[in-house]
C-alpha cells in the first residue's frame, strides 16, 4: 500500500477467519467424496 500499488480497504480479521474456514470446510467436502467424483 505504500507504494500506491494495492488500493481497497484491508479486510478485518472475522472476514478472514470466515474465509478460512470456507476453504477448509471445501476442501474437507472434496475429501470426503469417492476419488472418482472428486474435482
Amino acid at each position: 500500500m505504500l507504494a500506491n500499488d494495492i488500493t481497497g480497504e484491508p479486510l478485518d480479521t472475522s472476514t478472514n477467519s470466515m474465509y478460512i474456514q470456507h476453504i477448509g470446510t471445501m476442501m474437507g467436502a472434496i475429501a470426503a467424496l469417492p476419488e472418482t467424483s472428486r474435482p
